[in-house]
C-alpha cells in the first residue's frame, strides 16, 4: 500500500515538474486556463492523498486580496479567475510537493528541483525573447518594445527584464556554491554576462539595479557569516583590491564624463530623472494621498502623467482601492515574516539562504518599481509560488529536528 501511495507521489511530482517547466517557460503559448486546471487538479489529488488541506492564513489573504481586486476593478471573467487562483494554486502546489517528502534530505533535492525549475523556465522564455529583438535588427519602437516569442504581443523592455531576474539572483551562490559543477556553473556565468550586457543594449536599468542590490547585500552578509573563517590578511587585501578597482573605475569615468554622458548606459540611467528623483516614485507619493480620495479605485487617481504608478500594490489601490491594498500589504509582510525565519533558521545551509533571498528579494524590488500585476498574472506567480516553497520548507526542517530530538 504505501509502495503505491509513493508511486502516485511521484507522478504528481514529476507531472508538477513538467507543468512548473511549460507555465514558466510559456512553452507554445501555454495558456494560464490550462495551467489553472492542471494545477487545481494536482492540488485536489494531493489533498486526497496526504489527506490534509495546507490552506492557512496566508492562503486566506491572498485569495481574498485576488478576488476583491479583481470584482472591484470590473475584471470578473474566465480570465479574472486565473488572477484569483493561479497564484494561490501554484502556493499551495510547492507546499504540498515539500510536505510529501520523506526527510529533510528529500525535501532539499525536490526544493532545489522545484527552484531550478522556475529559474531555467524563465531564463529560456528570456533567451527566447532575446532573440526577437535581434531578429528585428534593433528597429523597434524607441528601441523599447519588441514581441514575445511566443506570444507575438509587442510589450516593453520592462516586462522582458523580469524573465532575467532569476539568473541574476543566483549570481552571487551560483558563484560561490557551483563551481565545482563545471557545466552549470557555466552555463550560469554565460547567462549572467550575457542578460546584463542585453540589459544595457536594450537600455534597460531595472535588471541592472536590482542585481547592484542582490550582489551587493549578499557579499556583504556572506563577509559578516564567514568573518571568522577567512584569514584577517586576505580580507584586507580583498577589500584594498576592490576599493582599489571602484576608484580606477571612478577616475575614468570622470576624466572620460563627457563620452559616458553621450553614452545609452547614462541615457539609460538618467532617464524620466533619473534613479533617486524618478518620475514613478512622485506617482507612488500621489497614490497615497489619493488613497482614500478613491477608496474604490477606479483608475481615477493622478499618476504624474504615467499609466500606472510602477509597484504592484499602489496599481492595485489605483485598480481597486484601499481593501485588496490593504490586504495585500498584509500579506506581504506575512511572506517577509517567513523568509525571516527561514534565514533565522541554524538548520538551513547558507547555500540555500542565498538562493531564496535572493529571488524573493529580486522580485520584491522589480514589484516595487513596474505594475507586474498589472501586466500579466505570470509575473506574481513565481513570488507566491517561492513563497509557499520557504514557508513549508522551514516547517519541514524544523519537524524533523524536533523528531531527531525526541529520539
Amino acid at each position: 500500500m504505501f509502495e503505491k501511495i509513493r508511486d502516485s507521489e511521484k507522478i504528481i511530482y514529476i507531472g508538477s515538474i513538467a507543468i512548473g517547466a511549460i507555465f514558466y517557460s510559456q512553452l507554445f503559448n501555454f495558456p494560464n486556463k490550462l495551467t489553472l486546471c492542471f494545477i487545481f487538479l494536482i492540488c485536489l489529488v494531493q489533498i486526497f492523498a496526504n489527506k490534509i488541506v495546507l490552506v492557512g492564513i496566508r492562503e486566506t489573504l491572498l485569495l481574498l486580496t485576488l478576488l476583491f481586486y479583481v470584482v472591484i476593478s470590473g475584471r470578473m471573467s474566465f480570465s479574472g479567475l486565473s488572477i484569483v487562483f493561479l497564484p494561490i494554486l501554484f502556493q499551495l502546489t510547492a507546499r504540498y510537493l515539500i510536505y510529501a517528502t520523506q526527510d529533510e534530505v528529500g525535501a532539499l533535492k525536490r526544493m532545489l528541483m522545484l527552484i531550478g525549475v522556475f529559474v531555467i523556465g524563465y531564463t529560456v522564455h528570456g533567451m527566447l525573447n532575446t532573440k526577437i529583438f535581434f531578429d528585428f535588427h534593433f528597429e523597434l519602437v524607441g528601441g523599447r518594445r519588441w514581441p514575445d516569442y511566443w506570444t507575438g504581443n509587442s510589450v516593453p523592455a520592462t516586462q522582458h527584464n523580469i524573465y532575467f531576474l532569476p539568473t541574476l539572483a543566483i549570481a552571487f551562490p551560483g558563484m560561490l556554491f557551483i563551481k565545482n559543477h563545471k557545466i552549470l556553473y557555466g552555463a550560469t556565468l554565460i547567462s549572467i554576462i550575457y542578460f546584463i550586457w542585453f540589459s544595457i543594449l536594450s537600455r534597460s536599468r531595472t535588471p541592472l539595479i536590482i542585481l547592484t542590490i542582490i550582489l551587493t547585500s549578499e557579499a556583504l552578509v556572506f563577509f559578516v557569516l564567514n568573518f571568522n573563517k577567512i584569514k584577517k590578511k586576505y580580507s584586507i587585501i580583498s577589500v584594498a583590491v576592490f576599493l582599489a578597482l571602484l576608484g580606477c573605475i571612478s577616475l575614468i569615468i570622470w576624466y572620460k564624463r563627457d563620452v559616458f554622458i553621450s553614452s545609452s548606459l547614462f541615457t539609460t540611467i538618467s532617464r524620466d530623472g533619473g534613479i533617486l528623483h524618478n518620475v514613478r516614485f512622485q506617482a507612488q507619493l500621489n497614490v497615497l494621498k489619493q488613497l482614500f480620495v478613491y477608496p474604490f479605485g477606479g483608475y481615477q487617481m493622478d499618476l504624474a502623467g504615467l499609466n500606472y504608478a510602477h509597484n504592484v500594490w499602489l496599481d492595485m489601490a489605483n485598480a481597486a482601492g484601499v481593501i485588496p491594498f490593504a490586504l495585500m500589504v498584509a500579506y506581504t509582510l506575512l511572506a517577509a515574516y517567513d523568509l525571516l525565519m527561514f534565514l533565522r533558521n541554524a538548520y538551513i545551509g547558507q547555500e540555500l539562504k542565498y538562493v531564496v533571498s535572493g529571488l524573493w528579494f529580486a522580485f520584491m524590488l522589480y514589484y516595487m518599481v513596474e505594475p507586474a500585476l498589472e501586466a500579466t498574472v505570470q509575473f506574481i506567480v513565481p513570488w507566491t509560488y517561492m513563497n509557499g516553497l520557504i514557508y513549508e520548507y522551514n516547517k519541514k526542517v524544523n519537524s524533523e529536528v524536533a523528531i531527531d530530538e525526541q529520539r
